[in-house]
């Protein structure tokens, strides 16, 4: 069952936000002109403000083009139009590889909406934006009141409330000897379904953030989610079946007018529930989100220094550093060791540096970009700079993309004394834990012999 075919038109405050886009598709990096009925009558360029740092707006001749960026995502351009930007190369699970990434947290367009389909992989990050969502949503709750039906209650006693039952008053006053009054009412309550789940879907994220080491949690968020629980004390836990998806199409057909929040908010919830996550890049989903933009360059750099410090993480391993980042656990430096009166230094920052005790081994410069041969030259060029300043025999440009017939890491040459290689990760790949061992054990055996690697290849000399 399609979880928004069952949200009857219109009542989702959400969707009622998200304009129905003409949809552009591009790679990120790419150059592409903007349809004519994006130029206004004066000449200028009907898009949002706050997506133009996203790209860039050039000229040829006199019709206007959109250079794009890293980011790849759904950018809205205005109310009409959208560009749905996919990697340069083949990404099996972007979710998979964010969850892999520390610390790092997509762009969020928070005016503008879109439906998301749904994805095993719950990243950090990803979870953390749901719940940040569902938050504010409660904002709205706790300002209009939790949605609340009439139950029928009967009553015994002296006391009646509603209407009485006079036949079985009578047989019961008779029975007892005593008056007693059988009575009938409806009474408002909050203690139902909807809001059972919706407390479920705060129990469930509570639970989810408490699992995880400290450092990944925000001390805010959970502060927000323990005092968004209080305020659901009162309402009873779910049984299974008011959590069901027969019973969300439930909630939802019966929501009252002027609560259309709440569709919002238990969608959110039954994802939470069902313990799913927001598959990023396919737009054709039934969950109402808001943009997110992911810089795929930071989310490989990181998730290749992931995997290689899980690899070398045993006592005795090399070190593995992070080149952006000074002091401990990074190698940044500044790139002149002496310098001129008056001149400014600059730093040194490679993606990944491995190190065994003071000495560097090798150094990674990650690349999100197609590679068939040797690497380009500006890429030599920063890579043998390092070489030089870390003093490292060994450097690698390391690549997203594994071409058939291509060993995860491979000897293209030497440089002075400078052995250059490049590496290869299929991020494409059916089987990527597979890809990852191979790539994390060719590192270690290039460590152990790198002699191996240069097996057959051709002298370079003139």
């Amino acid at each position: 069952m399609r979880r928004l075919q069952r949200v009857p038109a219109g009542v989702s405050f959400a969707s009622g936000h998200r304009a129905d886009h003409r949809v552009l598709q591009a790679t990120e990096h790419a150059m592409l002109p903007l349809p004519p009925e994006l130029v206004l009558p004066n000449g200028r360029l009907d898009l949002h403000d706050d997506v133009l740092k996203y790209f860039q707006v050039l000229f040829k001749g006199t019709v206007p083009h959109i250079l794009l960026g890293r980011y790849v995502g759904y950018i809205p351009l205005n109310d009409a139009w959208a560009i749905n930007v996919t990697p340069r190369v083949p990404v099996g699970n972007m979710e998979r590889l964010m969850g892999m990434v520390t610390g790092y947290r997509p762009v969020v367009l928070a005016r503008h909406l879109r439906t998301f389909s749904t994805s095993t992989e719950m990243p950090v990050s990803l979870v953390d934006l749901m719940a940040e969502q569902l938050l504010a949503i409660f904002q709205r709750i706790w300002r209009d009141g939790l949605v609340a039906q009439y139950e029928r209650r009967e009553r015994i006693g002296s006391s009646p409330a509603g209407s009485v039952r006079a036949l079985d008053s009578a047989l019961l006053t008779q029975r007892g000897a005593r008056p007693v009054a059988v009575s009938s009412s409806f009474e408002r309550t909050t203690d139902f379904g909807p809001n059972r789940m919706l407390r479920l879907g705060v129990e469930n994220l509570l639970r989810r953030f408490l699992s995880l080491p400290s450092e990944l949690v925000s001390p805010k968020r959970l502060h927000e989610l323990r005092r968004t629980l209080r305020g659901l004390e009162h309402i009873a836990p779910a049984r299974p079946s008011e959590a069901s998806p027969e019973a969300v199409a439930r909630y939802l057909a019966s929501l009252p007018q002027y609560h259309e929040h709440y569709v919002d908010a238990l969608l959110l919830a039954e994802l939470i529930i069902r313990g799913q996550g927001l598959a990023i890049r396919d737009p054709d989903g039934e969950t109402v989100f808001r943009t997110i933009l992911v810089d795929m360059e930071r989310i490989f750099e990181d998730y290749a220094r992931r995997l290689l410090s899980g690899h070398f993480g045993r006592a005795g391993a090399p070190r593995v550093l992070d080149g952006n980042l000074g002091g401990p656990g990074g190698a940044k430096m500044p790139a002149y060791e002496t310098l001129a009166a008056g001149a400014k230094n600059t730093d040194m920052t490679p993606d990944i540096v491995l190190q065994d005790g003071a000495a560097t081994h090798l150094v990674i410069d990650a690349k999100y970009k197609r590679n068939e041969g040797v690497p380009d030259r500006p890429d030599l060029n920063q890579v043998l700079g390092y070489s030089v300043r870390y003093r490292c025999p060994r450097v690698m440009l390391l690549y997203p993309i594994r071409p058939d017939g291509v060993e995860p890491a491979r000897f293209v040459g030497t440089v002075g004394d400078t052995e250059v290689y490049t590496g290869h990760i299929d991020l494409a790949s059916v089987d990527i834990e597979e890809e990852e061992k191979l790539f994390c054990g060719a590192i270690q055996a290039l460590f152990e012999n790198s002699t191996s690697f240069k097996a057959g290849s051709a002298s370079l000399q003139p």
